[in-house]
């Protein structure tokens, strides 16, 4: 100890910028001496680390009995991460286990920027490797630490540690609003918050840890495993409705397929919503929109709204349209019924009428239903705020009757003749 002291001290190299580092087999061979070392050391100001962690004996008590500065991750299990699902498992596990600890932790032997992702993506604070630096001579150290040295540079963003992450989705879980779970390649229900469970009708402890059969009945299991089968061989789609059979109440599932970074398949995180209300909105919806379709029918009269600029920005369905189509498909067929030889007018009618500001009246022939034309007039009133207009209200009315008597009185003039004065 004495030995390495005074060589720092030789040097004139800080203290606190040596790292001295320790096996595990170390702590085996002798603890208290271990301890003894590591205080003298700390005492001096130099940092003590724990090299090789995994690929040894040491437990986990003596890991928290000596105050290690760093954890290093035997490099072993580093180089496997690409093709051993273990090896991510246990690096995720020491990674976990330095944050608990409140220890930085150092990956060996990180060769490739898919290493440093992964490691990246579990919060490990620290890496080396070739991937950082290869081997040089030594009249070649310069490069790396003079002035003009340029360290290489990996993408790097805030992540989550595996130990912050657990709490976090903890309290994801327990705080969200809609049903949340995750089913593992056995089916089954590794996770489940209280709002899953309430879908459910159980209370925790007969859901979490029990596969679909072990959960539903025969008739019900069957059904949702022919979904999840479908889904962990990635079928892609909209999110399903589900209802219970006997229930009224009805759920959007979404499914997401679970891999890690190697492509291995996890199982499904399911996202379930409560849309019962909404459906019956839906429904109480096409109730009105059906109801306004006889009234329409009747008594045809068609609400439009327009922007400043004369353009139509809203119309409401007429009875013969189909159910669903979109508002530009309506517009679209709003313009294509009009009669030619009256459309061309009434757009120009329109448009050099709107700068008056002024309520606008036109009437022209539309065919409604198809195969039959009708008369209606349009009437528009201007919404104006502070003296600007910032949209109109109008709407289409059947004068077809009105039109017709018009025609027939003209007729009659004609045939009789205009009254003379007197007569």
């Amino acid at each position: 100890m004495t030995l390495l002291a005074d060589a720092v001290t030789e040097a004139g190299f800080a203290f606190s910028r040596v790292r001295i580092e320790m096996t595990e087999a170390e702590l085996v061979e002798d603890e208290q001496a271990v301890r003894r070392a590591v205080q003298l050391l700390k005492k001096k100001g130099m940092k003590v680390v724990l090299d090789d962690f995994g690929a040894g004996f040491s437990s986990l008590a003596r890991l928290n009995e000596i105050d290690f500065d760093e954890i290093k991750i035997d490099g072993g299990f580093i180089r496997r991460i690409d093709i051993d699902a273990d090896s991510r498992r246990i690096i995720s596990a020491i990674v976990g286990l330095g944050h608990s600890l409140e220890i930085p932790v150092v990956a060996e032997s990180v060769e490739t920027p898919e290493h440093a992702d992964f490691l990246r993506r579990l919060g490990c604070e620290y890496g080396q490797g070739w991937l950082f630096g290869r081997p040089a001579a030594a009249e070649d150290a310069h490069l790396f630490l003079g002035p003009g040295a340029t360290p290489v540079s990996v993408e790097s963003s805030v992540t989550l540690s595996p130990y912050h992450r657990q709490y976090q989705l903890e309290t994801l879980y327990t705080a969200s609003p809609v049903g949340l779970c995750f089913v593992d390649t056995a089916k089954r229900h590794v996770a489940a918050n209280g709002a899953f469970c309430k879908m459910l009708d159980k209370p925790p402890e007969q859901v979490v840890g029990r596969t679909i059969r072990e959960i539903f009945s025969t008739e019900v299991a069957t059904m949702i495993e022919e979904i999840v089968d479908r889904k962990l061989l990635g079928e892609q789609g909209d999110p399903l409705e589900f209802q219970f059979p006997g229930t009224q109440e009805i759920y959007l599932i979404y499914h997401h397929r679970v891999v890690d970074d190697a492509g291995l398949l996890l199982g499904l995180s399911v996202v379930s919503l409560d849309i019962t209300a909404r459906k019956r909105a839906e429904l109480a919806l096409h109730d009105s929109e059906r109801q306004y379709r006889n009234s329409v029918e009747l008594s045809p009269t068609v609400m439009w709204i327009a922007e400043p600029d004369g353009s139509l920005s809203y119309i409401s369905p007429m009875a013969d349209e189909p159910q669903g189509r979109s508002l530009e498909d309506r517009l679209n067929s709003w313009y294509l019924r009009m009669n030619s030889d009256d459309r061309a007018r009434v757009r120009e009618h329109w448009l050099a009428w709107l700068p008056t500001g002024l309520p606008f009246e036109t009437r022209f022939r539309v065919e409604w239903p198809v195969g039959t034309w009708r008369w209606v007039r349009s009437r528009a009133r201007p919404q104006i705020v502070d003296g600007v207009v910032e949209r109109w209200f109008g709407a289409f009315s059947d004068i077809t009757r009105e039109v017709e008597l018009e025609q027939r009185v003209a007729e009659l003039e004609a045939v009789l003749g205009s009254p003379r004065p007197g007569s």
